[in-house]
C-alpha cells in the first residue's frame, strides 16, 4: 500500500492504465463515437472464422492471447487505487483527469459496476458543495496532499527523463608504458625534490566514482516521502462513510480545470459527439467552463434528430445551473449570450 503512493513510478504506471488514451490502440481510439462500419464487421467475422492450415486445430491468435484485454487492465488500477485511498480524505487530482477523460470517451471503467465504488467518490466531489464547512485543518490538509502528489508526479516524470552519467574508466598503461613512465619519475625526482614540489603521474590519478552520495539522497528523499505520506494518512479524519468529497478548498478549482479540459479535448476531437456525450454531461454542469463549452454546441444538437431529445434536457440542466451571484460569474454570462444567439427552427 506504502509502495504504491510512494514509489513515484508506480503511481504513474497506475494512473496511465486508467487513462484510455494510452489502453486504446490508434484503430479502436478511431472508432469512438461512431459505428463499426458493415464492411468492419465482415472483416471481424471472417478473421475469426481463419482455419489453421493444420488439420483438426483452431486457429489461434498469438497477439490477442499475448495482451490482456483493455477492461481488465483499467479496472484493476481503478480497484488499486481505491484500496489505497479509501482511507484518505484528499485525492490526487489524475485520478479526476482520468475520471473526466473516460466519462467523456469510451467509457471502459467508468462503468464498469466492479469501479462503481471510486466511481461513486468521484461523482459526489464534483456534485459537492461545502466550502462553508470548511476548517483551517482541512484546508492545510488538501494543500499538502496536493503538494505531494505533485511531486509524486513530477518527480516520476524527471526520473524518466534524467539518466544517470557514469565515468568511462580510463585505459590502462601497457608494461612498455609504464617503464618510460617509471624511467621518467626517476630523473624527475632530483629536480621536484630541490623545489620541494611532489609530481603525481597523469597514470596514477584515476576518476573514482562512489555511488555513496547517490544512496544517500535517494534515502534523503525516501525518508522525506515516508514522513509526508504518514501525514497525509494522519490528517485524514477517521469516517465511517466510504462515500464523500475527495477535492476541497484549491483542489476543487484544479478538479475544474481538469475535467473542463477534458472535455474541451474531446469536443475538439475527430469522434462525433453521440448520445453518450449528452446523457454524461449532466452530472458536468455546475462546472462554470463546462456550461460554456456545452451552450456553444447547443444549437447544432438541438438540431440533430438523433441528438434533439437529450439536448433539451441539457439546456434545461444549463439553464438550472448558472448562478444568480452578484457580480455574475463571467462564463455564465457568455453562456447566457450562447442561448439567446441560438436560431433554431420551429418544431
Amino acid at each position: 500500500m506504502q509502495e504504491l503512493l510512494s514509489n513515484p513510478a508506480l503511481f504513474t504506471a497506475f494512473v496511465s492504465m486508467l487513462n484510455p488514451a494510452a489502453a486504446l490502440n490508434p484503430q479502436q481510439q478511431m472508432t469512438i463515437g461512431r459505428k463499426r462500419a458493415p464492411s468492419e464487421d465482415l472483416t471481424h467475422s471472417r478473421k475469426r472464422q481463419m482455419l489453421s492450415p493444420v488439420p483438426n486445430r483452431q486457429h489461434s491468435n498469438i497477439e490477442e492471447k499475448s495482451q490482456l484485454p483493455v477492461e481488465s487492465t483499467s479496472v484493476l488500477a481503478a480497484t488499486c487505487l481505491y484500496t489505497v485511498l479509501q482511507h484518505v480524505d484528499h485525492w490526487p487530482i489524475q485520478i479526476m483527469k482520468a475520471f473526466a477523460e473516460d466519462s467523456f470517451g469510451p467509457r471502459i471503467w467508468v462503468d464498469d459496476n466492479r469501479c462503481s465504488a471510486i466511481v461513486a467518490n468521484l461523482e459526489q466531489s464534483i456534485q459537492s458543495r461545502h466550502d462553508d464547512t470548511l476548517t483551517g485543518a482541512m484546508v492545510s490538509a488538501a494543500e499538502k496532499a496536493d503538494k505531494y502528489f505533485s511531486s509524486l508526479g513530477a518527480s516520476s516524470t524527471k526520473s524518466k527523463t534524467t539518466i544517470p552519467t557514469v565515468p568511462v574508466p580510463t585505459k590502462q598503461p601497457s608494461t612498455k608504458e609504464k617503464r618510460k613512465l617509471t624511467s621518467g619519475a626517476k630523473m624527475n625526482v632530483e629536480t621536484s625534490s630541490s623545489s620541494g614540489e611532489e609530481e603525481v603521474l597523469e597514470s596514477e590519478v584515476l576518476p573514482s566514482f562512489s555511488m555513496t552520495s547517490v544512496h544517500q539522497e535517494q534515502s534523503h528523499s525516501s525518508k522525506e516521502n515516508d514522513s509526508s505520506l504518514y501525514a497525509l494518512f494522519s490528517a485524514s479524519s477517521p469516517s465511517t462513510e466510504q462515500v464523500r468529497p475527495r477535492y476541497v478548498s484549491s483542489n476543487v478549482e484544479l478538479m475544474y480545470e481538469v475535467i473542463s479540459d477534458a472535455f474541451e479535448e474531446r469536443l475538439n476531437s475527430k469522434s462525433k459527439q453521440n448520445s453518450r456525450l449528452l446523457v454524461t454531461l449532466p452530472l458536468f454542469l455546475r462546472i462554470p467552463r463546462v456550461r460554456v463549452l456545452a451552450s456553444r454546441h447547443l444549437e447544432r444538437w438541438l438540431q440533430s434528430p438523433a441528438l434533439a431529445g437529450l439536448a433539451r434536457t441539457l439546456f434545461a440542466g444549463i439553464v438550472k445551473h448558472v448562478e444568480s451571484v452578484d457580480p455574475p460569474l463571467f462564463d455564465d454570462l457568455e453562456v447566457v449570450d450562447n442561448i439567446l444567439n441560438l436560431k433554431l427552427k420551429a418544431n
